[in-house]
C-alpha cells in the first residue's frame, strides 16, 4: 500500500485546523512572482466567497504584503481562534507550488524574507496577542522574478488551497445552519 500524496495530508491538515472565527492573511510580495502567493490567495478567496456564500460563518481575509506586522493590531481585534498565514517559504527539496504547514516554533526569527518582519516574528506575535492557533502555509516558489507572473504550480496550488477553504466554510455555514433554532429544524451536530 502506498502513502497518500502531501497534498492530501495538507488538505486533511487545514480542513481539521480551520476552526472557530478564521483569518486568512496573505503575505508577500505580488510584484515579485510566486513572492505574492498569500495575497493573491486572499483575492481569489476575496472573489469567490463575496460570489458565493451569506457570510454566516466567521472568516476574514487580510492582504498584508510586505508589511504583516502592520495588521497585528487590526488581527487581534477580530479575536480569531484561527489564523492561518499564506507566504511563500522554501521548504528543503520541495518543488514549485508544493505546499507545507509551517508551525510558529519552526520557523527561523533570522530566515530570508522579502518582508520587513519575519515571518516566524509576525506569528509569534500573533499567537501571543490573540491566543489564536497561528500557523502557516508555505507555498514553494518557482521564480520571485520582479514583473513576472505567478507560475503554473504556484497558480494551480492556490486554486486548490482556495477550494479547499471554501469547501471548509461552506461546510461550517451547513452545520450552523443545522444548529440553529431558528431554521425549524431540530438541532443537529456533525
Amino acid at each position: 500500500m502506498t502513502d497518500p500524496p502531501k497534498e492530501t495530508h495538507l488538505l486533511t491538515a487545514l480542513r481539521r485546523r480551520l476552526r472557530g472565527t478564521v483569518v486568512v492573511a496573505g503575505v508577500g510580495n505580488v510584484l515579485r512572482a510566486d513572492d505574492g502567493a498569500g495575497p493573491r490567495l486572499v483575492e481569489m478567496l476575496q472573489e469567490s466567497l463575496h460570489a458565493h456564500t451569506n457570510s454566516t460563518y466567521p472568516i476574514h481575509l487580510i492582504n498584508c504584503g510586505t508589511t504583516p506586522e502592520n495588521y497585528i493590531g487590526r488581527i487581534c481585534r477580530l479575536q480569531p481562534d484561527t489564523v492561518l498565514v499564506v507566504d511563500s517559504g522554501a521548504a528543503e527539496g520541495s518543488v514549485p507550488g508544493e505546499v507545507r504547514i509551517a508551525e510558529t516554533e519552526e520557523l527561523s526569527e533570522r530566515a530570508f524574507s522579502t518582508h520587513e518582519l519575519s515571518p516566524a516574528l509576525f506569528m509569534r506575535r500573533l499567537k501571543e496577542e490573540s491566543g489564536a492557533d497561528v500557523f502557516m502555509a508555505a507555498v514553494q516558489p518557482g521564480t520571485r522574478a520582479l514583473g513576472e507572473s505567478l507560475s503554473d504550480p504556484v497558480s494551480q496550488m492556490l486554486a486548490k488551497l482556495c477550494n479547499v477553504i471554501e469547501d471548509v466554510i461552506r461546510l461550517k455555514q451547513r452545520r450552523a445552519t443545522c444548529r440553529s433554532p431558528a431554521s425549524g429544524f431540530p438541532s443537529l451536530r456533525l
